[in-house]
């Protein structure tokens, strides 16, 4: 298992790459007795892994240790004797070996020209390094400020083939630290390339400097989709297997994938003097880097071949040391590839849409080609035969990265002025207001101190553009209180250039300045009105410029504050309606606002309000109920609830036989007339206003119908052999006239041989019979005796002194 390791230096490197050669080795049994060893493998898929794929690869015992989001890959640990049936898994493409990875100022910053861009106030804001390496020590005073090394999406660790992974990227070999500082170092000597840019740290190699491919493609991983990355820089590197084409290779196609997500990718060529290029770098779309001295020579330890892209100075180069306050120097391509990944940065902050390769072609273009360029090998006991080559493109790339050049290439000449818009005042306007506000915008960015304001020709006293305007680039509002703005008519203009000294046109705005409020006279005031009936408010509202609203704001009786507003007349008149409730009296009170078209606002009356009395003039409406029918010393009831006001009865009066006289009061009475005849009852109502109204009613009043008894009729009646004997008694009840009374109820009693009680209605021949308890064997002579106590019936009188016969008996022989 090939180990991944820092490439430091020339000879160091040898020697540190023949020391890790051999990788730890897991053991495993199979089940037979025997031991497999447990390899971690890289599993690529023709695309994303399904569920059923990833089950396939656990259910044959591999243990996933990381699944990649970027390219359809799985690491995984697995017996060496199953590689070949994951391979028949449908959908797998290849299963590769985890190989090493070894990873591989202030002169070298003029020397790609990286000063001049700083001149034009480019260092890489807003942009994002994330290097992939052996972490960083954040503490370091040149690194400051650069990442949050609690946060996960700044600052991870990915170790041990996946079996590390936590917050925390402390750097704690150097190497990181080193190409982190010549990516963005701040310290005022040895400054990074963009020492603007802020970072992002995958720490994927350990103390030693050694990592392994699985944790190399997760920190890639991380770096795009955790990260928010704009570039990644890897300054390491193994080996690929392949002389030329290597994107078939793991790593190499992961930092592919990188690329297609949208960042820029830029890995070290490696330090072994080879014709070849060590991956990720190999892969076609990373920007593979090699290394120059300060001579501008091409080193003989500098990695070349047909992938390599470019070189950078890697020799010597003064950086960050990790663990001290101060700075060291170290060689190799490694120290290369930062500052190609500053100069990319630079590129990115000039213009955020530049593509990866975009970039990737802009650096090889803009190149510079080397002095001299050299080449070696080792002769044994450490010594190197150098000689001079001809810098064909196999070994030098494009050349050396000209941080100038591809600036110049990406930069926009700035022909385009830039543009004012006067907010307030608006041209044409009238205002009360004094303050003036305004923005300035530009394509590329504004030179604040080039704006001027004029105040009806004058130059502003008051404007600061530092203290006014609120900094900006492409966009500067400003605003402020203008006191030369007089009453009365006013021009403001205002000038203004961008940093490319193109002057935009002047912004003009004519306005009129106006504190003086409207004049509200003959206003209506207080008044009157009646229920239900809208009242008219006006008055004269006047202006030295224009009357631009009134409004009448009032408060109904037993209401909330609400308005209307008032509309214009001729001749400066203004009125508007105000609504009266039609079941209330009381007061409206009311007051008028006019604004004038400079919001400037008058009231009338100034404080306090008007007052509406509102009066009420409708009468009620009397209902005294249906006319009625009764009998003399019957109860009649009268209702009065059928009447009505607007505001409310306050009293119901009533005279029962319209005499003038109030018999009774309330909405319902009782009378009784003890007297045949027609009367006439008058029902008076008065309302909280004091209007009254009245209403008759008619009531007939007439005697009940009389009856009587006509006869009672007692017969004896025996049984059981003459023993046993009880009385039947027929009472027969007519009217006046003699005719039969039906319906009617008869009450009567019986004495002499019985005692009982007994009552019944009448038939139609208004007769009805009652019969006696029975007496068994009563005596001669002995009496049976029925007398009518009572006789009634609805809407009939019991006239007891008309009965024919009021009792009636029979003797037993």
């Amino acid at each position: 298992m090939e180990k991944i390791k820092i490439e430091l230096g020339v000879l160091i490197a040898a020697i540190i790459a023949i020391l890790l050669i051999a990788g730890t080795i897991a053991i495993a049994s199979n089940g037979n007795g025997k031991v497999t060893p447990k390899k971690t493998m890289i599993i690529s898929f023709d695309k994303k892994p399904t569920s059923e794929q990833i089950a396939k690869l656990k259910e044959l015992g591999a243990r996933i240790t990381y699944q990649y989001s970027i390219t359809p890959k799985i690491a995984v640990k697995v017996s060496e004797d199953l590689i070949p049936l994951i391979s028949e898994i449908p959908g797998v493409v290849s299963v590769g070996e985890n190989k090493q990875v070894h990873a591989l100022l202030d002169v070298s910053v003029p020397l790609i020209e990286a000063n001049k861009v700083w001149a034009e106030g480019i260092t890489g804001q807003g942009v994002k390094v994330c290097i992939v390496d052996t972490g960083v020590d954040y503490n370091h005073p040149a690194l400051a400020g650069k990442l949050n090394s609690s946060n996960p999406n700044e600052c991870y660790t990915f170790l041990g083939n996946g079996a590390i992974r936590e917050v925390g990227c402390m750097d704690d070999n150097g190497h990181g630290t080193h190409v982190a500082g010549i990516v963005a170092s701040t310290d005022s000597t040895y400054k990074g390339v963009a020492y603007g840019a802020s970072l992002a740290v995958a720490k994927v190699l350990d103390s030693q400097g050694s990592g392994y491919y699985v944790d190399v493609m997760a920190g890639i991983d991380w770096c795009v989709n955790n990260a928010g990355a704009d570039i990644i820089s890897m300054s390491l590197g193994g080996s690929s297997g392949t002389e030329y084409a290597c994107d078939t290779n793991d790593l190499a196609a992961t930092a592919n994938s990188a690329v297609d997500s949208g960042l820029v990718a830029i890995a070290a060529a490696g330090n072994d003097g080879a014709y070849e290029i060590l991956t990720p770098a190999c892969g076609s779309k990373v920007i593979a880097v090699g290394a120059n001295n300060d001579a501008k020579e091409v080193v003989w330890w500098s990695n070349r071949g047909e992938q390599l892209d470019l070189v950078a100075p890697g020799v010597d180069i003064m950086s960050c040391e990790y663990n001290t306050a101060g700075f060291v120097e170290k060689s190799g391509t490694s120290m290369s590839t930062p500052h190609v990944s500053g100069v990319a940065a630079l590129l990115l902050e000039t213009d955020p849409t530049l593509a990866p390769l975009e970039i990737k072609a802009i650096l090889n273009e803009t190149a510079y080609p080397p002095s001299v360029c050299y080449e070696g090998r080792r002769i044994g006991r450490g010594l190197v035969l150098v000689k001079k080559v001809e810098c064909t493109e196999a070994v030098t790339g494009g050349g050396i990265v000209n941080a100038s050049a591809a600036y110049e290439r990406v930069k926009v000449v700035d022909t385009t002025p830039p543009t004012i818009t006067i907010e307030t005042p608006a041209s044409g306007s009238v205002t009360n207001s004094q303050v003036v506000s305004f923005t300035v915008k530009d394509n590329v960015d504004v030179d604040e101190s080039t704006i001027v304001v004029k105040i009806n020709g004058a130059i502003s006293a008051v404007f600061n553009a530092t203290t006014d305007c609120t900094a900006g680039t492409t966009s500067v509002p400003c605003s402020y209180t203008e006191a030369g703005i007089v009453e009365g008519s006013n021009t403001l203009t205002v000038d203004a250039n961008d940093t490319s000294a193109n002057a935009a046109t002047q912004a003009s705005s004519t306005f009129t300045y106006d504190v003086t409020s409207p004049t509200i006279t003959n206003s209506t005031g207080n008044t009157e009105a009646t229920t239900g009936e809208p009242v008219t408010i006006s008055a004269i509202i006047t202006d030295n410029v224009k009357v631009d609203s009134a409004t009448v704001y009032y408060t109904p009786i037993d209401g909330t504050e609400t308005s209307v507003a008032m509309k214009e007349q001729a001749n400066n008149l203004w009125n508007a309606s105000i609504p009266v409730d039609e079941n209330k009296v009381g007061t409206i009170t009311y007051h008028i606002v006019a604004k004038d078209t400079a919001t400037n606002e008058a009231r009338d009356p100034t404080t306090g309000e008007y007052n509406i009395k509102v009066t009420d003039n409708d009468p009620p409406v009397a209902d005294a109920g249906p006319d009625q029918s009764a009998y003399v010393n019957e109860i009649v009831t009268f209702d009065g609830s059928g009447s009505t006001d607007n505001i409310g009865i306050v009293s119901y009066e009533w005279d029962f036989e319209s005499d003038g006289t109030v018999d009774a009061t309330g909405v319902k009475v009782n009378h009784t007339y003890t007297a045949v005849g027609n009367y006439t009852v008058t029902l008076t109502v008065k309302d909280a206003a004091g209007n009254s109204a009245n209403d008759t009613a008619l009531v007939t009043v007439t005697e009940k119908p009389a009856m009587h008894v006509a006869s009672i009729d007692v017969v004896l009646i025996s049984r059981s052999r003459g023993w046993n004997y009880y009385a039947e008694a027929t009472v027969t009840i007519v009217d006046a006239y003699g005719n039969p009374v039906g319906t009617a109820t008869v009450y009567g009693e019986w004495s002499g041989a019985t005692t009982d009680k007994d009552s019944g209605d009448t038939d139609a021949e208004g007769k009805v019979t009652f019969q006696s308890d029975s007496v068994w064997k009563p005596a001669s002579g002995t009496t049976f005796t029925f007398c009518v106590t009572s006789v009634t019936k609805t809407g009939w009188q019991y006239d007891e002194l008309a009965n024919v016969e009021t009792c009636d008996s029979v003797t037993v022989p």
